[in-house]
C-alpha cells in the first residue's frame, strides 16, 4: 500500500482532477458565524478551508447585507454556526437562492437563534430547542453523542460501510416536517440519527436525565432535502439541495482531524454540489503539508493525462505497426 502522505496527496489530486470545475463556496458572515480564518486566540475554519482548496473548491466569505441575491457564481453556500438573526432581506435572498436551485449547508448550535426557522421549514427541517443527550451512546458525557446510526443516504454510505462513529458535542436535534410548511415537491430524509435511547434535554445546565414532556427516542441529527427546480425562472441548477446539521463545532480547527466527522462534512458538500466522486472516505489527516494544485497546474495535468499521454501512446503504437509492416 502507499505510505500515508502519498495516499492522501494522490486522493486529493484525484478529487481535484475529477471535479467539473472549481466551485465557489461562500461562507456567510455577519451573524457570528465561525470565520474562515481564526482571529488571534479564537476559533476558525482554516483547516476546512484548506481541505476545500485541496479538493478543488474555492472558499470565500460573503456578507449578504445590502445584497438582493446570492452571487450567481455560487456553487454552494455554507452557514456555519450563526448566533444572531438574519434580517428579512437576507432570508429572502436565501429563499430565492434555493428556489432557483441553490445548494446550502446549514450548521447550527445549542442556545443560538438565527431567524431561519420558517426558511428551513420550507425544506422540511425544524431545529428542536434544547440539547440532544444520550445515556448510552456518548463519549462519557451524555451531551457528547457518539453515533453509528445512519439513514439510507448517499452521504453516509461510505461511513456506514466502514463502521465509523460520528461524534457530536452539544448537538441540537432536528424534526423532519412531512406536511404543512413544506414547499411542494420537497423530499427530506434523515442522514444521521441518535440511538433509540436519546432525548432532548430542555435544561442542560440543571439536569442530565430525561424529564416528563421532553422529546425521547431516536433523534435526527443530520438531514438532507432536495427539490426539483428545473422550471424556476432564473434557474441556477436543476435541483435545490439542503443539508442541515445540528452542530457546528465539528467544523472548527481543533476538531477537524476527527476522521468520521471530516468525511461526513466533505461528503455532504459533495452530495449538495452534485459531485458523486467526492462522496468517499479520505485518508486520515496529518500535520505535514499536502499537495495543493493551482488551476494552471490542474489544466496542465488534465492536458497531459487526457490529451498528450493518449496521443503519445497512439504515436508509439503506430510507429511499432509501421516498423513491423516494413520488415
Amino acid at each position: 500500500p502507499l505510505p500515508l502522505p502519498a495516499e492522501q496527496e494522490l486522493t486529493n489530486a484525484l478529487l481535484q482532477l475529477n471535479a467539473t470545475g472549481a466551485q465557489k463556496v461562500y461562507f456567510l458572515e455577519g451573524h457570528g458565524e465561525w470565520p474562515l480564518e481564526p482571529p488571534p486566540g479564537g476559533d476558525g475554519l482554516s483547516e476546512l478551508r484548506r481541505q476545500l482548496q485541496r479538493e478543488g473548491y474555492r472558499p470565500e466569505p460573503l456578507n449578504l447585507l445590502g445584497r438582493k441575491e446570492v452571487p450567481r457564481d455560487a456553487g454552494l453556500v455554507i452557514i456555519a454556526g450563526a448566533k444572531q438573526d438574519y434580517t428579512a432581506p437576507e432570508v429572502a435572498a436565501l429563499r430565492t437562492y434555493l428556489g432557483e436551485g441553490g445548494r446550502l449547508l446549514y450548521f447550527t448550535d445549542a442556545n443560538t437563534e438565527d431567524g431561519l426557522g420558517l426558511f428551513l421549514a420550507d425544506y422540511g427541517v425544524q431545529v428542536d430547542e434544547g440539547v440532544a443527550a444520550d445515556p448510552r451512546f456518548n463519549s462519557g458525557n451524555p451531551f457528547v453523542l457518539v453515533s453509528n446510526f445512519y439513514g439510507k443516504h448517499a452521504i453516509t454510505r461510505p461511513l456506514q460501510e466502514r463502521g465509523f462513529n460520528v461524534q457530536l458535542p452539544t448537538a441540537r436535534s432536528l424534526t423532519l416536517i412531512r406536511e404543512g410548511f413544506l414547499l411542494p415537491g420537497v423530499t427530506v430524509e434523515p442522514v444521521l440519527l441518535s440511538s433509540p435511547y436519546a432525548w432532548v434535554e430542555s435544561r442542560p445546565l440543571e439536569d442530565t436525565t430525561p424529564s416528563s414532556g421532553e422529546k425521547m427516542g431516536q433523534l435526527t441529527l443530520v438531514a438532507a432535502a432536495f427539490r426539483d427546480t428545473r422550471a424556476a425562472e432564473h434557474k441556477r441548477f436543476d435541483e435545490a439541495r439542503l443539508v442541515a446539521v445540528g452542530e457546528s463545532e465539528l467544523l472548527l480547527d481543533p476538531n477537524w482531524r476527527y476522521e468520521a466527522n471530516r468525511n461526513l462534512v466533505m461528503n455532504a458538500l459533495g452530495w449538495a454540489s452534485h459531485q458523486v466522486e467526492k462522496i468517499t472516505l479520505r485518508p486520515p489527516d496529518r500535520e505535514t503539508s499536502t499537495l495543493e494544485l493551482s488551476e494552471d497546474q490542474m489544466r496542465t495535468l488534465r492536458f497531459v493525462s487526457i490529451d498528450l499521454l493518449p496521443l503519445s501512446l497512439l504515436g508509439v503504437g503506430l510507429a511499432v505497426w509501421l516498423s513491423r509492416r516494413n520488415r
